[in-house]
Order: structure tokens, then sequence, then C-alpha cells
């Protein structure tokens, strides 16, 4: 039983995976920036006369990343490769840590 609930966890991340990947590629390829709404490590922007989404209608604790930003491009390149290597992970039926994902790609983070 505990196996089959594993096996349709790893379905459906696999399956959430594809559909996130799948939608920046069209946005992509029709020119327009993907927009990418990302849990914030802090809730409270630090300053407050910054140019940034802080002071929208997004939900406390949120933020969106776009192409539009320099640093958010290689935040979205990090986020999409550590989703590469956890879909590998997945689909060979293997575990990894944080930390060893951090290790494999030294060069991104």
């Amino acid at each position: 039983m505990e196996g089959n609930r594993g096996s349709s966890q790893r379905c459906d991340l696999l399956r959430k995976i594809r559909e996130f990947t799948r939608a920046i590629v069209q946005d992509l390829s029709i020119g327009r920036s993907p927009i990418v709404l990302i849990d914030r490590f802090r809730v409270h922007c630090t300053n407050p006369h910054a140019n940034c989404c802080c002071s929208s209608v997004l939900p406390n604790g949120k933020e969106i990343l776009t192409l539009q930003r320099e640093n958010h491009v290689h935040r979205l390149g990090v986020l999409l490769r550590v989703l590469l290597i956890v879909q590998q992970l997945l689909q060979e039926n293997r575990h990894g840590s944080k930390r060893d994902i951090y290790y494999m790609h030294l060069s991104v983070f």
C-alpha cells in the first residue's frame, strides 16, 4: 500500500514539474516573459522605497519572479536546474538532499 502511494506522489510531482516547465516554454515561445509566484524568504521588504512588488496585492510572503529583472533571471535559472535534478531523482526512484543538489552544481549556487 505504501509503495502505491509513493508512486502516485512521484507521478504527481513529475506531472507538476512538466506542467510548470511547459508553461514557461510556452510563454517564451510567444515572446512573453514568464511570471513565477514563489514563497519569499522574508515576509517584508527591507527597502520600502525600492521599485519592487512588495506593496502590491500579492499574498503576504509571496514574490513574483520575471525575466525582466536581472537578479530574477539567475533565480529562475537556479529554480529550473533544481527542478531538473528533482525530476531525474524521481524518475530514477532515488533520493537526494538539498546538500547533494548543492554539491552537484556548485557553480550554479
